[in-house]
C-alpha cells in the first residue's frame, strides 16, 4: 500500500458470494443475449444488457478486493 492509499476494508465470504453471483447472472444473461438475441423483445434485451453491466461491475469489484473470478465457461470445462 502506497502512502495517501486508504485499506480496504475485508470482504466477507457472504458479501464475496452475492458478488459471485452477479458475475456469473452476468456471464448466463451475456449467453441468452448472444444465442436468443433475434427472439427477444427490446425490452427483454435492455434487462439483459442490465445484469451483463451489473456483472461487469460486480467482477471489478471483487477484483479490487483480490478475489478472482474464472469465467463460468471455464469453470465448466474443469469439471
Amino acid at each position: 500500500m502506497t502512502e495517501g492509499e486508504e485499506e480496504k476494508p475485508k470482504l466477507g465470504p457472504f458479501i464475496a458470494g452475492l458478488y459471485t453471483a452477479a458475475v456469473r447472472s452476468g456471464e448466463a444473461a451475456e449467453s441468452i443475449l448472444r444465442e436468443e438475441g433475434k427472439k427477444l423483445t427490446p425490452k427483454q434485451k435492455a434487462y439483459l444488457k442490465h445484469v451483463i453491466e451489473e456483472g461487469k461491475r460486480a467482477r471489478k469489484f471483487l477484483e479490487e478486493h483480490g478475489i478472482h473470478v474464472e469465467p463460468l465457461e471455464k469453470v465448466l470445462k474443469k469439471s
